[in-house]
């Protein structure tokens, strides 16, 4: 399922970002009952490249653009927009929180429980 905002013109504080949620549901074929065994998103970002540009609008994935300039790669991203992910990042994910399982895991702790 996608839920969001993806291409848009807005220019508010926390309009540009948004985020793509992965749910697993699960229906018992016998008993009818219906769970959510995960909760995941991919927190993403619409980047304005500007009027001019034959390719105005751009989907960045937030967590993996910053992952790419913290270890050393400075050509997708500045140092400006590397700083607005920061703090896209973090609103974000003082809303949704962190990802859950079925358990009441993080999606973190369940891989490594499956690697033991």
């Amino acid at each position: 399922m996608h839920f969001g905002n993806f291409i848009s013109g807005q220019v508010k504080e926390h309009t540009k970002s948004t985020a793509i949620l992965d749910i697993e549901i699960t229906k018992d074929g016998e008993t009818g009952k219906i769970s959510i065994d995960s909760v995941d998103y991919v927190p993403v970002y619409c980047y304005d490249r500007g009027a001019g540009s034959a390719n105005r609008y751009e989907l960045i994935d937030i967590r993996s653009a910053i992952t790419q300039y913290e270890s050393g790669d400075t050509s997708k991203i500045s140092s400006s927009l590397y700083n607005t992910l920061k703090k896209e990042l973090e609103n974000i994910e003082s809303v949704l929180g962190e990802p859950i399982t079925k358990e009441g895991e993080t999606n973190q702790e369940t891989n490594t429980i499956m690697q033991e």
